[in-house]
């Protein structure tokens, strides 16, 4: 579909929001191109400027995947919308006829219009097809079949590195969900646009098992430097960057942005910043925001495009000639939504592209803190020489000699430090939670659980937050079972197989039939993980009317997470199918933080898996190796409290460090996991601080790690108290880390 814009009168609107104030509403126009159509259902929009003119193009039909289904077009001259036209259409040359998906609308510096799209039955067999029109969209020239093997931009607009070179994002859905870039380089002719020796194609660009992803939008830093950023299965967005302006890249990683496996796209705007539009959960397709970014890593939220029940999705965003912001998506899957922003309202981040440095020669990434200049280090030889507090001396200097003084007086002493300058203290007035079980299945996982869900209400606020909790039990247990809870980014965060249902351990068949329970809950149901939302989750329920945001030394958003672990014990102590005395809690990443923390505060919690916590979790802080304490007062200052930004540059002089946090957990068992590709986490220092964490386990007559020297890849260490597991990969929780943890925890799990 085609849209028009007349440029003057945008230009007027533009201007007179230049000089609007800057606390008003950065929404110009919200319209819907059209009100009626020759078709029910409308999806995956896209818009694109072409001289004077606004061109959109959307698929229409019955519905996704009807054969009927085809691309419409729309265009907006003077002050409306034209009709809808169809333009493209699955018809085979036999009459038969497979819907179409996905058009990508694309204007080059030169050369014609360009709509490529897909046809075929379904993703996983689709292909690429294109057409070009010389006139704005009135016209279009007939279709072209891409080379086998190519599919065009899948889902976002390409960009074009110069004249005649365009890097479109691609990826296909036939053997799981792989990302791969496309390179054309031609000119805009049939026969140029069908030849396959114009393009060219990267390899896979992530593991489907480690991430599913697809749809990749993409973001030119520079002429050499691109990121792009993507749909996954795994509840958030995933990024990866390319220093070569596309031809090699480094390894997919997750990024903070959730994501409900849904559409997204992005834009680079004329003033340097980055815009993102996407649906902010991973769960939701109900909201969608716009955020914006100095450096396409850090991101805040300046603009909520919807936000209520139905589905608001498959957002595209250009910037138009006269500055302003254009985004089209899918309304209810009904019709086709338009909104007109001024970028000059939205507030700037306070984070510069100059803390990215990109990669070092392997892979690892390399980041500058812009307050104290500091650049990530991956060499030995340069980790300079530090000395860790002693667990078991007192801040007076006095030895620890005995459980009882460990127990009673260093351990308080310990947590205390931890809430005044790293975590925070949590509320003394916090909001109750309702729990209530909302579903109940009898044959779950093919007849083998009971899967429950149950819904808590934080508060008693009409908005009041809602964490929805999954448990899985044994359709056997004739008593109450030992129980896994898994805080996860939204999807497999556990990295579970392409069968398994989203955010289900990869082993949760073992759990299943070792007679234990698995329990999972979404971490930002508790609280959102964002910059500027301390107004929103259980932090916003807690602070007074005359609050912006906590105290300097109450929590950050890894404290709330805590508590909400916190909280969903209590619902757990009163269902009768778990054990509550035997409940493990495992976290990945951020959320491997959050797991130490929450059994620090909280020794219900019988033991700890925490997946590549990296710094601030069980990673020494004191080595300088990777991701420091700079890096985290920088770019997730939210997670913290206020007070922890005054040991940026002064790591050796902070009260704790990660074997402080690991020891907080002692006698209970506490199992820690790293990555050779994951050195930004350093496993090094997460291996050591257990190592340091083992004279507490053994004052409390508990077995230490047992080992002082890294031990060989893949080798579980699971003899003590204290459990390791170095796996060759990345960032992430794998298969044979939870093998080696549910063997670690049978040693203490026993089902009755």
């Amino acid at each position: 579909m085609i849209t028009f814009v007349l440029l003057p009168l945008l230009a007027l609107m533009t201007a007179a929001l230049q000089t609007a104030p800057p606390t008003a509403s950065p929404i110009v126009r919200s319209e819907f191109i059209f009100e009626r159509a020759p078709f029910p259902s409308s999806h995956a929009s896209t818009i694109v400027e072409t001289g004077d003119t606004l061109v959109a193009a959307w698929f229409g039909g019955t519905k996704e995947r009807d054969p009927d289904v085809g691309i419409w077009l729309s265009r907006r001259d003077h002050s409306e919308w034209s009709p809808p036209i169809e333009v493209a259409n699955g018809v085979q040359p036999d009459g038969t006829r497979y819907p179409c998906w996905n058009p990508v609308l694309f204007q080059p510096s030169s050369g014609p219009l360009v709509l490529f799209y897909k046809v075929g039955p379904s993703p996983s067999e689709w292909w690429g097809m294109v057409r070009t029109s010389a006139d704005a969209g009135s016209t279009w020239s007939a279709a072209t079949k891409l080379p086998s093997g190519i599919l065009g931009p899948i889902r976002a607009k390409p960009i074009e590195l110069r004249p005649g070179v365009v890097l479109a994002g691609s990826s296909t859905e036939h053997d799981g969900w792989v990302v791969h870039i496309e390179r054309f380089t031609g000119s805009w002719t049939p026969e140029s646009l069908g030849s396959l020796s114009s393009w060219e194609k990267t390899g896979a660009l992530n593991d489907a098992k480690e991430f599913g992803a697809i749809q990749p939008t993409i973001l030119l830093h520079s002429s050499s430097s691109i990121e792009i950023l993507c749909r996954s299965r795994q509840g958030v967005i995933t990024q990866a960057w390319s220093e070569d302006a596309g031809r090699t890249w480094g390894r997919m990683t997750a990024t903070a942005l959730p994501n409900p496996s849904a559409g997204i796209d992005s834009i680079r705007l004329r003033d340097g910043r980055f815009l993102l539009v996407s649906n902010p959960s991973p769960t939701s397709r109900g909201k969608l925001e716009i955020a914006v970014s100095a450096d396409g890593k850090a991101w805040s939220s300046v603009a909520v495009l919807e936000d209520a029940a139905g589905e608001y999705s498959y957002p595209a965003m250009i910037q138009a000639g006269d500055g302003s912001v254009h985004v089209t998506y899918t309304w209810k899957r009904e019709r086709i939504k338009h909104v007109v922003l001024d970028p000059a309202r939205f507030a700037f981040s306070s984070q510069t592209s100059a803390s990215n440095l990109g990669s070092d020669a392997n892979g690892n990434p390399l980041r500058r803190a812009i307050k104290t200049g500091h650049v990530s280090n991956y060499d030995e030889s340069k980790v300079r020489p530090y000395t860790l507090p002693d667990p078991l001396v007192m801040s007076n200097g006095v030895p620890v000699g005995d459980a009882a003084t460990w127990t009673k007086t260093r351990r308080p002493e310990i947590i205390h430090m931890y809430e005044r300058d790293i975590y925070g203290r949590i509320p003394g007035k916090t909001p109750k939670v309702k729990w209530q079980v909302s579903e109940t299945d009898t044959a779950a996982r093919e007849g083998t659980a009971v899967k429950k869900r149950i819904v808590g209400t934080v508060g008693d606020a009409a908005d009041a937050p809602r964490v929805n909790l999954t448990v899985y039990t044994p359709s056997n247990a004739k008593m109450p079972v030992p129980l896994i809870l898994l805080v996860n980014f939204g999807g497999d965060a556990a990295t579970p197989p392409a069968n398994a249902p989203p955010g289900d351990p990869p082993v949760a068949a073992d759990i299943i039939a070792r007679g234990w329970g698995y329990a999972m809950v979404v971490y930002q149901d508790i609280q959102p993980d964002r910059k500027n939302t301390f107004n929103q989750g259980v932090i916003g329920a807690t602070l007074a009317s005359s609050q912006q945001q906590p105290a300097p030394e109450e929590w950050g958003t890894i404290g709330a997470w805590a508590w909400g672990v916190s909280r969903i014990i209590d619902y757990l102590e009163t269902d009768k199918s778990v054990d509550a005395k035997q409940i493990a809690v495992f976290g990945h990443s951020r959320l491997g933080k959050t797991a130490l923390w929450a059994s620090a505060l909280d020794e219900r919690i019988a033991a700890v898996y925490a997946s590549c916590s990296g710094e601030m979790g069980a990673a020494l802080a004191r080595r300088d190796w990777g991701e420091t304490v700079d890096d985290m007062a920088q770019n997730f200052p939210y997670w913290f409290a206020g007070n922890f930004q005054q040991w940026a540059g002064r790591w050796n002089d902070m009260p704790v460090d990660a074997h402080m946090l690991i020891a907080l957990s002692a006698p209970r068992p506490v199992f820690v996991t790293g990555g050779t590709k994951d050195q930004w986490a350093d496993p090094k220092g997460m291996f050591l601080a257990e190592v340091a964490a083992g004279p507490v386990y053994r004052l409390l007559g508990k077995k230490d790690l047992g080992v002082t020297e890294l031990p060989p890849l893949d080798t579980p260490v699971i003899a003590g108290e204290l459990g390791w597991h170095y796996h060759a990969g990345g960032h992430a929780a794998t298969p044979e880390d939870w093998k080696a943890f549910l063997q670690f925890l049978g040693k203490y799990f026993q089902s009755k």
